[in-house]
């Protein structure tokens, strides 16, 4: 629909889509894929339009709402929930699973999202790794401290070494002018200066909303590293807004209770200190 341009047209006669069957968190995540058809109908077309209509935007908002989300296409939905395993007895490396949803059907925006999937599994072993260091820091074992941020190196190399992957099927160019333009979204968009207006139901009563919507700095995985290590960073007035928006506050809550933890970050002094002598 996407490439016949006629997605508009046929979205602009559905009927409001009625989501009060869904039940549990699970199929309200899967059902966050009418992110995919709000942002078709805002970019599917030769200009951007900030009208979606009321048959997506009630459902949208109304599902977004209970998840504790933005009515865009987040990295949640983009990435975290929006995979399968070719083979589900196999493990979640590249060449086992493929995207459920996508815009245009291209090698290069499944690779894109891929990458960013397989680096989630790869931070599996660091995120695990971070409670037990700060066990070890609270139990004064810095021996079990040592193991723990050698796991979390290692997977840290892991990820890089994933992202590396990325140029061998997504081209820059086919990225940026074919599958960029569906995924970005509302916040700092020229096609889109005032925002986009969700009409219908009570979705904001009418103004012009700007969302950030799905960079990978929504991952939580560094903002955890980061918890955990007590890494500092200079005042960046955007960065606060895209890592948290778009993340259900729940895991924002869980990302800020590292902090209050012991820190593996003044532990590692005389940690440091020790092993030169």
């Amino acid at each position: 629909m996407l490439v016949a341009e006629t997605l508009r047209s046929i979205m602009e006669q559905l009927p409001v889509l009625d989501v009060a069957a869904l039940h549990g968190e699970a199929q309200l995540r899967r059902a966050m894929m009418l992110s995919y058809f709000g942002h078709g109908y805002v970019r599917g077309g030769k200009r951007a339009v900030d009208h979606p209509p009321s048959s997506v935007v009630v459902p949208w908002h109304a599902v977004a709402h209970q998840l504790d989300r933005p009515p865009v296409l987040s990295f949640a939905s983009y990435a975290l929930d929006n995979w399968r395993r070719l083979d589900p007895n196999e493990p979640i490396p590249l060449g086992n699973i493929l995207l459920l949803q996508n815009f245009l059907a291209c090698l290069d925006e499944e690779w894109f999202i891929l990458i960013h999937v397989d680096i989630e599994a790869k931070a599996a072993p660091a995120v695990r790794a971070i409670g037990s260091a700060q066990r070890a820091v609270s139990e004064d074992r810095p021996d079990e401290l040592e193991h723990q941020l050698g796991l979390i190196a290692a997977a840290v190399q892991d990820i890089q070494f994933a992202l590396l992957r990325m140029p061998e099927q997504c081209e820059l160019y086919v990225y940026y002018n074919r599958v960029r333009r569906y995924i970005h979204c509302w916040k700092d968009q020229p096609a889109l200066p005032h925002g986009v207006v969700y009409q219908g139901g009570t979705a904001y009563k009418g103004p012009p909303q700007q969302f950030r919507g799905e960079p990978g700095v929504q991952s939580s995985l560094i903002p955890c590293l980061i918890a955990a290590l007590s890494v500092g960073h200079r005042d960046d007035p955007v960065q606060p807004d895209q890592s948290r928006y778009g993340r259900e506050r729940n895991i924002c809550a869980s990302i800020v209770s590292l902090s209050a933890k012991p820190s593996v970050a003044l532990a590692l002094g005389p940690l440091v200190s020790e092993r030169v002598k």
